[in-house]
């Protein structure tokens, strides 16, 4: 931004979101930062803005405007003293520390819950099944831990910034090539190696039984396998039910809530004579408007009817004379 600003008259391209070109800009070196590292009031970085436009103006303002007619902007900055950015940089790192603080908790909850129900399980079957039942359920705790670890791992290695192939793939031309790269991604995104922990475990099973048919296992000993695995799925089902059942009010919440306030409504006095005084004074008025337009259609009426019989007895005279000539 600063090499484009350089110069009052600078040119610098635009990309068209039409998409046929390329459309010619000018920019303006904007005002320099008041020099007590502080922003101005609104009415001094106004009239600061002005000056520095007029001054650009008075050189080549009117020739760039003759030459290109495009519309200059001046660029306006929120300017922050040193104890200001520092501050805002001291939270910033605050809240991340205490977001990765959290993280860690959770992780170390979820290790905890995870090991602790495969041993309490291990030891059930152990009474209740069989060895090698106890046995598997280890084996299969053990493989869903390690699992756990492995995807621990990769959710703390993305750090901000880091290429995301999915948002890389959005930005491929044409759209055909688009949807190709979108689904590859999804696969390279999702096909992780640490997929293969349990394919991984029932490929064990099949190539134990093969090497020792005597000493096969059957499905209650593969579905305690499967179900040592899942362990980590128990813990993360009960950290979503704590998190998301209603906890109760200790005494220090009840005593922060703000009781319900009754409001006093006070009592209005209606008047309904006053009422009725005004409705019929309305309908008085009314009725009296009314008898007005009546009255001012009959004097009007009076006075076009003598006028009317004047004009008829005229008209009856001029018959007759006619009437007489004719006979004469």
């Amino acid at each position: 931004m600063a090499a484009a600003c350089a110069a009052p008259a600078g040119r610098q391209p635009i990309a068209s979101c039409s998409g046929r070109g390329l459309l010619p800009a000018c920019c303006r070196r904007p005002p320099l930062p008041p020099p007590a590292a502080r922003r101005l009031p609104a009415t001094a970085r106004r009239a600061a803005r002005c000056v520095a436009a007029a001054d650009d103006d008075a050189g080549a303002g009117q020739q760039e405007e003759r030459e290109w007619g495009q519309s200059v902007k001046l660029f306006d900055f929120n300017y922050m003293s040193a104890e200001e950015v520092a501050a805002a940089e001291a939270a910033a790192e605050a809240a991340w520390q205490a977001g990765m603080d959290e993280y860690a908790e959770l992780q170390e909850w979820l290790l905890f819950r995870t090991w602790r129900f495969g041993l309490l399980f291990a030891g059930y079957l152990l009474l209740a099944a069989s060895a090698e039942a106890a046995f598997c359920e280890l084996v299969g705790s053990a493989a869903g831990y390690g699992y756990l670890k492995w995807l621990i791992a990769d959710v703390s290695r993305l750090q901000p910034g880091d290429r995301v192939a999915m948002r890389e793939a959005e930005r491929v031309q044409p759209v055909l090539a688009r949807w190709a790269s979108k689904l590859a991604a999804g696969y390279r995104q999702a096909l992780q190696p640490r997929l293969l922990v349990l394919p991984g475990l029932v490929a064990g099973v099949a190539a134990w039984n093969a090497a020792f048919p005597e000493q096969q296992l059957g499905l209650v000993e593969l579905g305690c396998l499967v179900a040592g695995f899942l362990s980590y799925k128990v813990a993360l089902a009960l950290k979503i039910y704590q998190d998301l059942r209603p906890k109760p009010l200790t005494e220090k919440d009840i005593l922060q809530e703000q009781r319900p306030m009754l409001v006093e409504v006070e009592d209005v006095s209606i008047d309904l004579r006053a009422i009725g005084r005004k409705k019929a004074a309305a309908e008085a008025a009314e009725a009296a408007a009314a008898a007005a337009d009546v009255g001012a259609a009959e004097e009007a009426a009076a006075e076009v009817r003598p006028q009317q019989v004047q004009a008829q007895a005229q008209q009856q005279q001029q018959e007759q004379q006619q009437s007489q000539r004719g006979a004469q």
